[in-house]
């Protein structure tokens, strides 16, 4: 919880009860090379704190080309803010380029996180613009 609480602290300070919170309702697991975190058409459902690992996000174009978009390492965020706001479909892929040891943040616990806690819901006003969370 160490690397997690530093790369949130780095965007934003969130006090140590705050981050506490965390513990009940975040799930670490591991992901193997070439799977698929995130696919086009299955809605983003969690924020994920990459530990470990390496992931490019990517989209498939009209000539049925994969499009590399983006690459993540270890200490960053992994999330299709759109997909994860709007909770609709996503245009992009994101798959794990190497294994991979993740931690992710649910959907309705992050938007109760957001309501009930002024240091949570400054960090994700900050987190897009500050951090590559998309």
């Amino acid at each position: 919880m160490e690397q997690l609480q530093a790369a949130i602290n780095a965007i934003s300070a969130v006090p140590k009860a705050d981050f506490d919170l965390l513990q009940s309702i975040t799930k670490d697991f591991s992901v193997k090379k070439g799977s698929y975190l995130l696919e086009q058409g299955a809605v983003c459902k969690y924020i994920y704190f990459l530990k470990s690992g390496f992931f490019r996000m990517f989209y498939v174009d009209l000539n049925v080309n994969e499009v590399n978009f983006r690459f993540t390492a270890a200490d960053n965020f992994l999330v299709d803010y759109q997909s994860f706001l709007t909770q609709q479909p996503p245009r992009y892929y994101w798959q794990a380029m190497q294994d991979a040891e993740i931690t992710a943040f649910a959907y309705a616990d992050v938007q109760r996180l957001y309501r009930e806690y002024p240091a949570w819901e400054h960090f994700g006003r900050i987190c897009p613009s500050a951090y590559t969370c998309s």
